[in-house]
């Protein structure tokens, strides 16, 4: 028969424990700090997509407001975009945030003359870059589409 053997001495036990214990709260602590940092990353990312959308936004605003603004007796659709097409315009519209790059192109769908405004904004502070893209009936201002091209 075999005799079992007792460890009559546990002088140290504690210590192991702790140091286990110690370990175990370590690796938990690493892992949450991890995920907060890919969070907070997440966050700013879109933060400043956001910010990149608005700039974009701002320069679709500002152009469209000028081209049915009177320059003289017409406004800038007839001077530019009742001829022949294909006709563009491209500015750049710098803002406090960033600039939008802004393009104008006249459009032909069925019949019916369109002006695309496109418009990419990018943030000063970063690389964050945002396309936006607004259909504009000529004849009708008031019509509007917004498409993803």
């Amino acid at each position: 028969m075999k005799k079992k053997i007792y460890i009559k001495n546990e002088k140290g036990m504690v210590l192991v424990l702790t140091l286990i214990v110690l370990m175990v709260l370590m690796i938990i602590f690493g892992a949450v700090m991890t995920i907060r940092g890919g969070n907070i990353r997440q966050v700013k990312h879109q933060e400043n997509m956001m910010r990149a959308h608005y700039v974009a936004l701002s320069g679709i605003n500002i152009a469209s407001t000028a081209l049915f603004e009177a320059v003289g007796s017409e406004t800038l659709v007839d001077q530019y975009f009742k001829g022949s097409l294909p006709r563009e315009l491209q500015d750049t519209i710098t803002l406090p945030t960033g600039e939008a790059e802004v393009t104008l192109t006249a459009e032909d769908i069925s019949g019916v003359r369109w002006i695309r405004v496109k418009s990419i904004g990018t943030l000063s502070d970063n690389s964050a870059k945002r396309t936006l893209v607004l259909r504009i009936n000529a004849d009708i201002p008031a019509i509007q589409e917004w498409s993803n091209n």
